[in-house]
Parts: C-alpha cells; structure tokens; sequence
C-alpha cells in the first residue's frame, strides 16, 4: 500500500513538472506574426511600443503589445551590454491607424 502511494506522489510530481516545463516553452518562445502585428481598424486599436534593444517607436496593435514586450525582454537578456544611439522618448509619438495598418506619427520635435 505504501508503495503504490509513493508511485502516485512520484507520478503526481513528473506530471506537474511536465505542465511547468510545457508551459514556460509555449509561453516564452512564442514568435509574433511580424505579417499582422500593425493591423487595425481604427485609432484605438494602436500603441506605441519600444522597437528595439537599442530603444525607438513602434505602432502595433494593442492585442500584440504583451506579447511585443516579453519578446523584447528576452531578446535584452540574451544581448547583454549593448551600445546604442540616443532614440527619442516614446511619449514623442502617438499611434494612429492608417490605411488599416498603425503607424506611429511624431508629435514632439
């Protein structure tokens, strides 16, 4: 009898491990649709983004902001030190939806 509760915890354990390690691959090494990722309908559906490591603006759609993020948070962990120019701030742009995709429009000088 003990031994098959030992089996069931030992089972138990393998299985909530398994879940663990599928879930940080499905949810860290996602890839974003690059062909979509600025598609929009109106104003509202755009954000601006941080476009690089190095810094920059970017419109995208709203729905692909977290996923945009994470991604980018990886991608400076794996770069390490990183020398780049000076880009402006992004408070510099505002999102709009033009043509149906979101482009990101200066409005700071």
């Amino acid at each position: 009898m003990v031994n098959m509760k030992k089996k069931i915890v030992i089972g138990v354990i393998i299985l909530i491990g398994i879940v663990a390690i599928g879930f940080y691959f499905w949810n860290f090494t996602r890839t974003i649709n690059i062909e979509n990722i600025n598609d929009c309908v109106l104003d509202s559906d755009c954000v601006i983004v941080t476009r690089s490591i190095c810094g920059g603006a970017l419109a995208i759609n709203k729905d692909n902001s977290d996923m945009w993020n994470k991604n980018l948070e990886n991608k400076k962990k794996i770069s390490g030190n990183v020398i780049c120019k000076q880009t402006l701030p992004l408070d510099y742009f505002n999102a709009k939806c033009v043509n149906n995709k979101c482009t990101s429009i200066q409005i700071k000088p």
